[in-house]
């Protein structure tokens, strides 16, 4: 959705998520792009002005976020986290 609100408003958007990388609504890439690679590739991109990154818990704790900066960032979950 966050993708989206910005296309509406004007940005040209990369967007990593399960499902795969995509460019200004367009796919560009097919499969689970949600790690450190798929966000260099939308970083990378000189067409694209704002990035939604969607990356996996694992991958995170594995390899990072694939950037060293952020403006802006938001972290969430879909499932419940269980602290041990």
């Amino acid at each position: 959705m966050l993708a989206h609100i910005l296309k509406l408003a004007g940005h040209h958007v990369g967007l990593t998520t399960t499902d795969g990388v995509y460019v200004d609504g367009q796919r560009t890439v097919e499969g689970d792009m949600t790690g450190p690679v798929a966000t260099r590739m939308v970083l990378s991109d000189p067409f694209v002005d704002v990035a939604v990154l969607e990356t996996a818990r694992g991958g995170l704790l594995r390899a990072g976020m694939g950037c060293a900066i952020a403006t802006w960032a938001r972290c969430s979950t879909s499932s419940p986290i269980t602290w041990a």
